[in-house]
């Protein structure tokens, strides 16, 4: 049986860190699609970026894995720019390395995907 290759996976996650259950699934499907060699991109979009906060005062299970990405060989991990600095934050308030992008390069990233995920 011939190897597939490998399909790249994008995972837009808007949602705040509750409800938790949601973030989670999420995670899971990540780890998941990760381990049978799929190439994962993260997004983080308007309320999800909270998830990122490391300023939180009690941080989320969620928050505490997501530190896991990069053992799971998941590097692609992007905020949306403008999102970011309307909550007044910037990469280094986040607690992953994460790297934010502008329309323009949201667009590029999204239509080079061959699954979107919305979590």
């Amino acid at each position: 049986m011939e190897p597939q290759n490998p399909k790249k996976i994008l995972f837009i996650i808007r949602r705040p860190v509750e409800p938790a259950l949601l973030a989670l699934e999420a995670l899971d499907m990540m780890l998941t699609a990760s381990a049978f060699d799929q190439v994962i991109t993260v997004l983080f979009l308007n309320r999800g970026i909270e998830q990122l906060r490391s300023k939180v005062d009690q941080p989320s299970r969620i928050s505490k894995q997501l530190v896991s990405l990069n053992l799971y060989d998941i590097h692609h991990i992007y905020v949306d720019e403008h999102e970011l600095s309307l909550q007044g934050l910037s990469v280094e308030d986040l607690t992953l390395t994460v790297k934010a992008l502008n329309k323009d390069e949201l667009r590029l990233l999204v239509n080079s995907q061959d699954h979107i995920i919305n979590a």
